[in-house]
């Protein structure tokens, strides 16, 4: 552990009291082996669906015509404003190829953009990128249930009241 908050501190990445313990690291390592099968069966079936015509992937928005395509971005900002969004994230990408056109080159940037961006929240380091929604901030959100509500960034939270900054929570807790 000291090897690699040595390494840590020595680029200045983060705090050398932020990494983690071997154990723990050893333990999320574990977590990620036995997931690894699952978040590669998923998207490989999801491919094979949408290859065999099976969903409503379509590969142009002339597919389905502009119109459509507005009312569908319509309606999904509606859903995603509620409080339906959180269920939401665990229902699998593929059940929505079925319920929703979806352009296939968005749908494969969703899911690579979807799995960096819970690395980025599961690794235990708060990186502290303003206004990329790090580690620390998540698990704020998991401790508190009313802070740090933003999916990628912490935009809205910062804009509504709803932010609650991990170094500041840390100041306050000594």
């Amino acid at each position: 552990m000291e090897e690699n908050a040595k390494i840590f501190s020595l680029v200045n990445i983060v705090n050398a009291d932020a990494i983690p313990s071997n154990r723990a690291m050893l333990l999320q390592i574990g977590v990620a082996m036995k997931a690894m099968p699952w978040y590669c069966a998923l998207p490989s079936l999801s491919e094979f669906m949408i290859e065999s015509g099976w969903t409503k992937c379509f590969s142009r928005i002339s597919d389905v015509g502009w119109l459509s395509y507005v009312i569908y971005v319509a309606v999904y900002l509606v859903w995603h404003s509620t409080q339906w969004m959180g269920i939401l994230q665990a229902v699998p990408h593929l059940v929505a190829l079925f319920l929703l056109p979806m352009h296939f080159t968005t749908h494969i940037a969703l899911l690579f953009i979807e799995a960096i961006w819970t690395a980025n929240i599961h690794d235990c380091i708060h990186g502290k990128i303003w206004p990329v929604m790090g580690a620390g901030y998540h698990t704020i959100h998991h401790t508190t249930y009313c802070h740090n509500y933003g999916h990628y960034t912490i935009w809205m939270d910062w804009m509504f009241g709803t932010l609650r900054d991990p170094v500041e929570d840390e100041i306050k807790k000594m």
